[in-house]
């Protein structure tokens, strides 16, 4: 199972979005992690697919895993999408998935 890692740095405003796509492949993923600093109460870390949200997922080092897979088409965006972070803060995004055939 392949897999991908991602970096970002949440910037002044506290709010960051990570964009996440396949191109030019067909993925069904199976995780998505996220791993950085402890994040500040109140904050948030949502999954979403083309802006619809999937689930939220602790900051910290949290993932978010299990049935059913999120297919992912070369035309979808997947977003990682924090909220009220702690400026400065590193985080890694790793997503887990198959590549599919058309």
């Amino acid at each position: 199972m392949p897999d991908k890692s991602f970096t970002t740095v949440i910037p002044a405003s506290g709010n960051q979005i990570l964009r996440v796509q396949s191109r030019p492949e067909w993925w069904k993923i199976t995780q998505v992690s996220v791993r950085g600093a402890t994040a500040p109460s109140g904050s948030l870390c949502m999954l979403k697919k083309n802006g619809v949200f999937i689930t939220p997922i602790i900051a910290s080092g949290g993932a978010a895993a299990g049935d059913p897979p999120v297919e992912l088409y070369p035309a979808d965006v997947m977003t990682v999408e924090w909220t009220g972070h702690t400026p400065g803060t590193l985080f890694e995004v790793n997503v887990f998935y198959d590549v599919m055939s058309s």
